[in-house]
């Protein structure tokens, strides 16, 4: 009769995969996208250009304390103390007056978001 001897062999396997990939904050950071990136910098950057037509204009102080924005925190400030008036409350004269954003937001809506994707190496496509 024979015996069966059962043995137990104990082992571990050590796996070290360097995929290469980077975690998401470095990519984001690579691309520009991450906060105050080069994205959101070119982005705030042609918002200000972009407005200078839209935004009345009598002495060009309101549409000059743009300047004062910090470019890449996402917002465009205008800092004169009647800017807020103006924006919601002033006269249109011509492609120029209240709501300057948003009009040229609709007009230049196609530049901006090409600007943005250029900066960040990628390109707007059509879904």
């Amino acid at each position: 009769m024979l015996e069966s001897r059962r043995s137990e062999m104990a082992f571990s396997i050590v796996l070290d995969m360097n995929s290469g990939f980077k975690d998401a904050s470095a990519l984001l950071a690579e691309r520009g996208l991450s906060d105050g990136g080069r994205a959101q910098q070119a982005l705030d950057r042609a918002a200000v250009d972009f407005c200078m037509p839209y935004v009345p204009f009598k002495t060009g102080a309101l549409m000059q304390s743009a300047a004062s924005s910090v470019i890449g925190s996402g917002e465009v400030c205008y800092g004169v103390p009647y800017a807020r008036k103006q924006y919601y409350e002033g006269k249109d004269s011509g492609i120029r007056g209240r709501m300057w954003f948003e009009r040229m937001k609709a007009d230049r809506l196609g530049d901006l978001l090409s600007i943005t994707a250029a900066a960040c190496g990628g390109e707007v496509t059509k879904t």
